[in-house]
């Protein structure tokens, strides 16, 4: 799986072009019969709400377009980031444990 965490355009800039192949190539297998195991396992966005580095209609737009993989896109929001801190750790702990075990189930 892959884990987006307040992460902007560079990220899925870079993101963007490999999921849209691994996305394609998987489908094809699937196609032809070679099941699901081909197919990428989940991306998980973790966003701050009023981010004033990563305004919430990027997070919006992103989310809608990784859906369009036929993924699951779990979006987790939190609050309490600052301009210092965007993941203050004691949120950081709660949300990316959420994350794992939702990776490793």
């Amino acid at each position: 799986g892959v884990v987006l965490c307040c992460s902007g355009v560079p990220a899925l800039h870079f993101l963007g072009p490999r999921l849209q192949d691994a996305c394609l190539r998987s489908r094809q297998v699937a196609e032809s019969g070679g099941g699901e195991q081909a197919r990428p396992v989940s991306i998980h966005m973790i966003y701050g709400r009023d981010d004033i580095e990563v305004k919430d209609n990027f997070v919006q737009t992103s989310h809608e377009l990784l859906k369009r993989f036929d993924l699951p896109v779990p979006l987790y929001r939190f609050r309490g980031g600052t301009s210092e801190d965007r993941f203050p750790e004691d949120v950081r702990g709660a949300v990316l444990t959420k994350v794992v075990r939702a990776l490793l189930s």
